[in-house]
């Protein structure tokens, strides 16, 4: 019960924490997923229909092209929900 408990806990801490990104950095409607323009350099991932990235100054815009591309197939396939589970 115990163990539940803490994982319950530390998916709602994880859920908090997306939501504080998500709120602290400017987002934008792209195509039918929002890309949130994270300033912190951090990797780059996704979570539902959001996808949350640091652009560098010198980003080259094939190359971020390329990932919003990888990380809408993870939207597609619902990776959020195997996450979750």
């Amino acid at each position: 019960m115990i163990f539940a408990a803490l994982l319950v806990l530390r998916i709602l801490l994880h859920l908090f924490h997306l939501y504080r990104l998500q709120r602290r950095n400017p987002s934008e409607k792209l195509r039918n997923l929002t890309l949130v323009r994270v300033e912190a350099p951090i990797p780059p991932f996704s979570f539902f229909n959001r996808v949350f990235l640091h652009f560098p100054r010198n980003s080259d815009p094939a190359d971020i092209e390329q990932i919003i591309s990888h990380e809408s197939v993870h939207i597609r396939q619902f990776h959020s929900l195997d996450i979750l589970v």
